[in-house]
């Protein structure tokens, strides 16, 4: 799991989604639709954004990867958890990514 400080944030948690899945169309090459919806956090508004994407492994063969990103609007900052499994796996994690997200407190600047 990755936790990027993304500073200041304005707007809602539905802009912040439609933003990051237009980057992630733009940059990353992924293999289907970039699927977005908001949830609430108890460290704030969220957009929850999950996308498979190809990637090569160490011995150089390709395996798919599902991510789990968390774009949360916090009182102060935004942050972006970013969580991932082999694409077969996916579905085991989904429940311990959800607790992952609802653990994360935004500590005082």
């Amino acid at each position: 799991m990755n936790a990027i400080n993304v500073g200041s944030v304005t707007g809602s948690a539905q802009e912040a989604a439609e933003a990051v899945a237009a980057e992630i169309e733009a940059q990353v090459p992924i293999t289907g639709a970039v699927v977005t919806d908001t949830v609430t956090l108890p460290a704030g508004e969220a957009a929850l954004i999950r996308y498979d994407w190809s990637v090569v492994n160490v011995k150089g063969d390709p395996i798919n990867v599902s991510v789990t990103q968390y774009a949360i609007i916090g009182q102060t900052s935004g942050y972006v958890l970013s969580m991932s499994a082999a694409t077969e796996m996916a579905v085991n994690y989904e429940e311990i990514f959800r607790q992952i997200a609802e653990s994360f407190v935004e500590e005082p600047a």
